[in-house]
């Protein structure tokens, strides 16, 4: 890997130069340009019934279930009294455990549980 060895203020004045050059080309951007676009889907819903439903599942506490997922005893119980509902980064990564609950709960877990394997 070569290291530009240029301070940064003399990169950053050469592609704010570049930039300036290729708006007032005729050229569209994206023939100058990398310009990549991507879509990301936003996480699931998940009703009070999923989430109780995802921490049978994985046989856990409503404790253990929020010490998981890095967030209160308290906020695990209002989602699943349908108090207030998980926010987008929350639902994001009950997708993860929903995708994979096993695997998501074996890679957490530091002691004995029933979907841990022994011997």
């Amino acid at each position: 890997m070569k290291i530009n060895r240029r301070p940064v203020a003399q990169r950053l004045r050469e592609a704010m130069a570049e930039l300036e050059a290729a708006m007032q080309s005729d050229r569209p951007l994206n023939e100058i340009f990398s310009i990549r676009t991507v879509e990301i889907a936003a996480p699931a819903q998940y009703s009070t019934k999923a989430i109780r439903a995802m921490r049978a599942k994985l046989r856990v506490s409503q404790r253990v279930f929020a010490e998981l997922l890095g967030v209160s005893v308290q906020l695990v119980e209002h989602w699943e009294q349908g108090i207030c509902r998980p926010r987008s980064m929350a639902r994001r990564l009950l997708d993860e455990v929903n995708r994979d609950p096993e695997g998501f709960l074996l890679r957490h877990l530091t002691s004995a549980h029933p979907l841990r394997k022994t011997g």
